[in-house]
């Protein structure tokens, strides 16, 4: 978030506040295909930025715990030096799958 912004721990939760944020250009969302460099340039803002940005990652994966093969979640030390929110913040739910029986018609 900018420079004056206080963050209240809870980033997005108040609508009209991020509205606010939005028309006063305040706010900068980075998204691109798999692997297109958006968490160097993120981390890349972190440094030149400091406390004014906050990183947010809206990664549908990145929100599972334990979740880390085949996502490209920053490491431990990054995750460190660039603290992230909704990162690991759930535990996958086991999922349960029952046999689907689909009425079929018969071609001739």
């Amino acid at each position: 978030m900018s420079a004056g912004h206080q963050n209240q721990g809870s980033i997005g939760s108040d609508q009209s506040e991020l509205s606010t944020l939005i028309r006063q250009g305040r706010l900068l969302s980075i998204l691109g295909p798999t692997a297109s460099g958006k968490t160097a340039l993120a981390f890349e803002l972190k440094e030149r930025l400091g406390d004014q940005v906050d990183l947010i990652s809206v990664d549908s994966v990145l929100v599972y715990r334990g979740l880390n093969i085949g996502s490209a979640k920053p490491s431990d030390e990054e995750q460190a030096r660039y603290p992230h929110a909704l990162i690991d913040i759930r535990d996958p739910s086991p999922v349960s799958y029952t046999h689907l029986t689909l009425p079929t018609k018969r071609i001739v």
